[in-house]
């Protein structure tokens, strides 16, 4: 494992294509003289520190990654001379300003992760003008403002991530094509939750938790039919929540307002489970009622028709006891299967 610093000529020859330092004990900033012709530079994890280099931005690199390493400064708006960057990865380091709309110039972006900084301000409406973007985490930031109207023209965006910073105001028109991962939790976003959320129909998570939304929660995300996983606790919810298919799970802990007991189709994962096993409970009784009814009319048949032949008077005084008590007891067990039967109609 490399430790010190990176020497100042180490990413300078012109000859230089690629270069991975990650997963080192690296120190140290990261040197201004980098060669013009670097294709893939790769710096995570690791432990420098200081400014993204200005030069960095006159790279051709079609891949930049510095994340997971302790530089402090903000994001140089010549980031966006990088028209070649496909990979921009900056997370997880001490990064602050505002996003430079000059982003908006990496047009064949694809993946862009920022998250895990301190960076402030709105998010500009520019900066969701790169049609190529597919991934897009901006999480674990100190982000305030609405979320841009103009995020609805990306139409191959598949990952949004913008949970854990200060966002306010409603929830714009998403894109179609998400289909990993809404996260906008934990943020000041309000009003009702969007019932065109529903459209995305290829998405899998949406996480909208700890928020103000109020309201009820709209029927129409029942109908999406990818998702797996729906985040709605601690908002401001009311209401009784729709049914939703078994395939979704869905979490409205935190929602002081929200009807679950008065609805058992409802999301109330505890009262399913215990409706479930009483039906099936007098079900089983109900069969082992039954069972144990034509053992017992077996058993009478035998006591009273056993000899296969019809007795003497005589002997029919003498067994007339023995005769009664049968009968007693298939009263008894007619009386029982009524009761059973009561119960499944009532529970089944």
């Amino acid at each position: 494992m490399l430790t010190g610093g990176i020497s100042s000529d180490l990413l300078s020859p012109p000859t230089l294509f690629y270069v991975d330092l990650s997963y080192n004990l690296l120190q140290g900033t990261i040197p201004a003289n980098i060669s013009s012709g670097l294709y893939n530079l790769r710096l995570s994890e690791n432990s420098l520190v200081g400014p993204i280099p200005v030069t960095i931005c006159s790279l051709r690199t079609n891949s930049l990654e510095l994340d997971n390493n302790k530089l402090d400064s903000q994001i140089p708006p010549q980031m966006g001379s990088c028209k070649n960057l496909e990979l921009l990865n900056l997370a997880a380091n001490r990064l602050h300003g505002g996003l430079p709309k000059e982003l908006e110039n990496l047009t064949i972006c694809w993946n862009l992760y920022l998250q895990d900084n301190s960076l402030t301000g709105a998010i500009p409406s520019e900066f969701f003008s790169s049609q190529g973007l597919t991934i897009m985490n901006l999480e674990n930031n100190k982000l305030n403002g609405s979320i841009p109207d103009t995020i609805g023209t990306l139409r191959n965006l598949i990952e949004l991530r913008l949970g854990n910073n200060k966002l306010n105001g409603k929830v714009p028109v998403m894109p179609k094509s998400l289909s990993t991962s809404l996260n906008l939790s934990s943020n000041l976003l309000t009003g009702p939750i969007p019932p065109y959320l529903g459209g995305l129909q290829q998405l899998q998570i949406l996480d909208l938790s700890n928020n103000e939304f109020t309201g009820e929660v709209p029927s129409s995300l029942t109908r999406m039919r990818s998702l797996t996983l729906l985040e709605l606790s601690n908002n401001l919810l009311s209401g009784i929540p729709p049914h939703f298919p078994p395939s979704i799970l869905v979490t409205l802990t935190g929602n002081k307002d929200i009807l679950l007991d008065e609805n058992k189709d409802a999301v109330d994962v505890n009262q399913d489970t215990v409706a479930r096993p009483l039906a099936i409970s007098v079900m089983v009784t109900s069969f082992v009622g039954g069972f144990l009814v034509s053992i017992a009319l077996a058993g009478i048949y035998v006591r009273c028709f056993g000899n296969g032949k019809y007795e003497s008077s005589a002997a029919s005084r003498t067994r007339a006891p023995l005769q009664s008590e049968p009968l007693v007891e298939l009263q008894n067990l007619r009386r029982i299967r009524r009761q059973l039967d009561a119960a499944v109609a009532k529970y089944g």
